[in-house]
C-alpha cells in the first residue's frame, strides 16, 4: 500500500484559509402538509413489493443501518445484528428496482461501526462479479480498533470477490455519531475521513481502489487535511467533523471548531471547508458564525456542497434551534444560507406542548444532494425533498402522532436517491405499523414484529405501490 504524505510535506503545500463572504440568510420556504400513505405511483417507476421488512435487531433497540442507492434505482442496506464478546457481524441487503430481495451476505464481524460504499458499472447494465466498477464495498471495524475489515461484491452479491484489512496509520476509520464510517464512493475510489488525533492538527482523506493489473490488491492514499492555520479563540480538540465525495473524485471536509470555553453541545465556532482535488488540498475557506451551531451533515455534488447546522440555541435538540442550510460552490464561493422554518410545522400541525410537537418533528439531521440540484433533508421522522431553486414543496411524515404502539419506526441515518428513486431505511418495533405488518423480505423468517424496513418513494415523496400485473 501507498504510505501518507509526510506531515512536514503537508506543512509546505497548505493553502491560505481565505475568510468566505456570506450572504445574507434567507427563509427557505416548505410545502404543506400532505396525509403520509400509498399514492399513485409514477409510471415510469418500476413496482414495489414494500415496504418491506428484514432482519432482526436482537441487541440493540435503536438499531444501526446505512443505506445507499445506485444510479438504476437499487437499494443496498447494511446492518449490524448480534454480538457476544463485544463482536458484532454485519449484513449486507441488496434489492432489485423493484423490490426483489437477494440473499443477504455477511461480512467480515468485529466492532459495532460499519461503512459501505454503491459503486456504478462504467457501461451499460451487464452484470460483472468480479470488476471493480459493478460492485458494492462494505467496511466494519476490526475488534482491535487497528483496522478495518473490508469485502467487495459484485451487484449480484453471492461470494465476495475480494476480502481484505484496510490498515490505518492512526487505527480505524472515524466514525460520525450513528457510528457509522464516513466512507463514499469518489470516481472509482472508495473515498473515507480516517481517524487522526485531534492533537496533530489534522485530519486524513484516505481513498481505495483495486489495481486490477497487479492481482487486484489494494492501493491506498492519504491526504492530509490541515486545521486551520489561525485558531485563536476557538477548541481543536473538540473539533466536529464532516465528509463528503462526488461522483468526479472530489472530496470535502467540513469542520467545525468551537469558542474557546464553551461547554454547550452548540457554540459559536469557526467553520472550515476544504476541498481535495487528486490527492491535494485545493482551497480552503473559514468563516465564524454568530449564533451556536453545532455541524450536523454534508452532502456533495460536482457542483458544490451543502452544509447542514443546527443553529440559534445552545441545545441544538431543542424547539429554540433550527436547521440552517449553507451552500459552497466547487470553487469556494458560498452561494446561498438558508434557515428552514421547521417551527412552523410544529405549531400550524402537531398538538401539544412544545417539546412535543418537536417530537413529532425534530431537527434535520441528514442531508442528500445530486447534480441536477434535487435535495432531500432529514430526520428520524420527517422528510423534506425540493431544490434550491423550489425550496421544499414536498413533506413527508413517517409517523404523525405519537402513539408507540403503533409507531411505524425510525428512520436510520440520511434518505438515499437517484433520479426519481428514493429511499429511507429504519428500525421499526411494530412490524412498520401493526397489524398491516408489511412481508419480510426473502431470505428473512416471516414472523417477529422487531426488525429493519426499507421504505420506497418517489421523488415527490409518495409511497411506491405494488402496480397491477
Amino acid at each position: 500500500m501507498s504510505q501518507p504524505t509526510a506531515p512536514d510535506t503537508a506543512e509546505q503545500e497548505r493553502v491560505p484559509d481565505l475568510e468566505a463572504t456570506l450572504p445574507p440568510e434567507q427563509e427557505m420556504a416548505v410545502g404543506e402538509l400532505r396525509p403520509a400513505g400509498v399514492s399513485a405511483q409514477a409510471s415510469e417507476l418500476p413496482a414495489w413489493k414494500g415496504p418491506l421488512m428484514f432482519g432482526f435487531r436482537v441487541f440493540n433497540k435503536a438499531g444501526n443501518s446505512q443505506l445507499g442507492v445506485s444510479a438504476i434505482g437499487r437499494p443496498f442496506v447494511n446492518t449490524v445484528f448480534g454480538g457476544t464478546g463485544g463482536v458484532y457481524y454485519s449484513k449486507l441487503h441488496s434489492f432489485k428496482a423493484d423490490g426483489t430481495s437477494f440473499a443477504p451476505v455477511e461480512g467480515p464481524g468485529g466492532r459495532y461501526a460499519v461503512g459501505m460504499a454503491v459503486m456504478e458499472p462504467t457501461v451499460g447494465d451487464a452484470p460483472n462479479d468480479i470488476g471493480f466498477y459493478d460492485s458494492v464495498w462494505q467496511f466494519q471495524e476490526a475488534p482491535n480498533y487497528a483496522t478495518s475489515g473490508f469485502a467487495v461484491y459484485g451487484r449480484f452479491m453471492g461470494e465476495p470477490s475480494l476480502r481484505g484489512n484496510l490498515d490505518l496509520p492512526y487505527g480505524n476509520i472515524a466514525v460520525d455519531r450513528g457510528r457509522l464510517y464516513q466512507v463514499e464512493r469518489s470516481s472509482t475510489d472508495v473515498a473515507m475521513l480516517a481517524g487522526v488525533p485531534a492533537s496533530l492538527g489534522r485530519t486524513d482523506v484516505v481513498t481505495a481502489n483495486r489495481n486490477v493489473t497487479q492481482g487486484g490488491d489494494i492501493v491506498r492514499t492519504t491526504t492530509p487535511v490541515l486545521f486551520p492555520k489561525h485558531l485563536t479563540g476557538f477548541d481543536a480538540e473538540r473539533v466536529y467533523q464532516e465528509f463528503s465525495a462526488t461522483t468526479d473524485g472530489t472530496q470535502y471536509v467540513v469542520m467545525a471548531f468551537p469558542a474557546t470555553g464553551c461547554e454547550d453541545a452548540a457554540c459559536p465556532s469557526l467553520i472550515n471547508v476544504q476541498q481535495v482535488k487528486q490527492g491535494r488540498v485545493t482551497w480552503s475557506r473559514v468563516w465564524r458564525t454568530g449564533v451556536p451551531v453545532r455541524l450536523e451533515h454534508i452532502s456533495a455534488n460536482n457542483i458544490d456542497v451543502v452544509i447542514l447546522m443546527s443553529a440559534g440555541a445552545a441545545n441544538p435538540d431543542t424547539p429554540a434551534a433550527f436547521p440552517q442550510l449553507t451552500r459552497v460552490r466547487n470553487d469556494g464561493v458560498v452561494l446561498e444560507r438558508y434557515r428552514v422554518p421547521l417551527e412552523g410545522w410544529r405549531r400550524d400541525w402537531a398538538q401539544g406542548t412544545p417539546e412535543e410537537r418537536y417530537a413529532l418533528i425534530p431537527n434535520l439531521k441528514y442531508i442528500s444532494t445530486d447534480d441536477t440540484g434535487r435535495i432531500t433533508a432529514n430526520n428520524e421522522n420527517f422528510i423534506l425533498s425540493g431544490s434550491f431553486s423550489e425550496a421544499f414543496p414536498n413533506v413527508y411524515l413517517l409517523d404523525r402522532q405519537l402513539n408507540p404502539p403503533v409507531d411505524r419506526g425510525r428512520i436510520v441515518g440520511p434518505v438515499a436517491f437517484a433520479h426519481d428513486y428514493l429511499y429511507a431505511s429504519g428500525t421499526t418495533d411494530t412490524g412498520f405499523g401493526n397489524p398491516q405488518k408489511p412481508p419480510r423480505a426473502a431470505n428473512d423468517p416471516a414472523s417477529g414484529n422487531s426488525g429493519y424496513f426499507l421504505l420506497p418513494l418517489d421523488f415527490e415523496l409518495n409511497e411506491r405501490a405494488v402496480m397491477s400485473e
